[in-house]
């Protein structure tokens, strides 16, 4: 039995969408026979099927105090984790690692790979590596650059190959390409009716940061022409402060509402009838764009070259720049022709279903897993 490692930062029973495709991976390819074993710094194993072997890191006070500074928490996170990584690998005879938005973990554990003359796979560090660049540190986007370039390989999903090429500066050899699987299963619920809702409940599901651009949907809500609507916020990050300060500004209490994280998805989809996904960058396939695309919800998103790629205009609503303004129209349209945006989002679904299928991604990558590397 093949033995693999699947290295992620975190894995929280409450998933973000990177740790959801890390425990559906995870699952898939238990149940195809690997030996799998999981590497986190933070997190349990709460969610995970009991076939797979879960590793938690043990952190320590200098890692506490370093993973707090801008600048200190890469190296701590390449520092302290390079001989748990290397353990692993030795001791379970593991012939293949995969990483998954590890951050900088992704340098130690692709040098670690390399000294025990064993392959590696980065896995879509797209949204990572992209967010690093716009919004984050210089160090964090060099480091998660270097690390895959070292990379035996890099399956990437979302952005065009041009795109890939000007950001990652990955050879054309070792680029391969694959859509970003979800259980599809997962998602279905019952379809909108058709009839409108006197109150229409919108969803932003994600991180509240520079990248996801939640301020730019509540700012959308003063330009709105239907007022009848409520906009529910589920997430957490270093920007809840100021969105929290931005409704209260803007006297937008009633309208726009925080609330935690939360566990069950599927079933807090299934109560609003329009997703929302403010990001001016590239979405590269959000996990949570997918399940609201999945349920056949009104989705709104930058219709950019990766969105392109898999869904055509009548089959989402798609924003070429965004802006309040912007999202503000998007939004009436799709209240004014209400009938119309469901008939979109139900032929979204169904691309979903056809092509982001974990099947689909298996025999789109198991070519390079087990072929080339193996």
């Amino acid at each position: 039995m093949k033995a693999i490692l699947i290295i992620s930062k975190h894995f929280y029973p409450i998933e973000s969408g990177s740790e959801k495709t890390t425990r559906y991976i995870a699952d898939y390819l238990a149940n195809k026979g690997w030996r799998v074993h999981l590497f986190v710094i933070n997190g349990n194993s709460e969610k995970l099927s009991s076939n797979i072997c879960f590793h938690r890191m043990k952190t320590n006070g200098i890692y506490n105090l370093f993973s707090k500074k801008l600048y200190l928490k890469e190296f701590a996170d390449i520092f302290f984790t390079f001989l748990p990584i290397i353990q692993i690998i030795i001791e379970n005879h593991i012939q293949l690692v995969y990483i998954h938005y590890t951050e900088s973990i992704g340098l130690s554990a692709v040098i670690a790979s390399r000294m025990l003359n064993v392959k590696s796979i980065i896995l879509w560090p797209t949204s990572c590596l992209y967010h690093f660049k716009k919004t984050e540190n210089p160090l964090s986007y060099i480091i998660n650059k270097t690390y895959s370039k070292m990379a035996s390989a890099f399956i990437a999903k979302g952005m065009s190959q041009e795109q890939f090429k000007v950001y990652f500066k990955i050879s054309s050899n070792k680029l391969f390409y694959s859509v970003n699987p979800i259980e599809f299963k997962d998602y279905f619920v019952e379809k909108l009716s058709p009839q409108r809702p006197e109150i229409i409940k919108i969803l932003y599901l994600g991180k509240f940061n520079n990248y996801k651009r939640p301020d730019l949907l509540v700012k959308s809500v003063q330009l709105l022409q239907n007022k009848n609507i409520e906009i529910h916020f589920y997430g957490d990050g270093a920007d809840e402060e100021n969105l929290r300060g931005l409704i209260k500004k803007l006297k937008l209490e009633e309208k726009c509402i925080i609330h935690e994280p939360i566990k069950d998805v599927k079933n807090l989809i299934s109560k609003f009838q329009i997703f929302v996904f403010p990001s001016p960058y590239e979405s590269a396939y959000s996990q949570s764009l997918l399940e609201a695309i999945a349920a056949s919800r009104i989705t709104i998103v930058k219709y950019t070259e990766g969105i392109k790629r898999f869904f055509p205009k009548n089959s989402i609503i798609g924003i070429e720049k965004i802006t309040a303004k912007n999202i503000a129209h998007a939004l009436d349209y799709a209240i004014i022709n209400y009938e119309e945006s469901i008939t979109i989002a139900e032929r979204g679904s169904e691309i979903v279903k056809n092509k982001f299928s974990f099947d689909g991604f298996y025999k789109q990558t198991k070519n390079i897993i087990l072929k080339e590397y193996l």
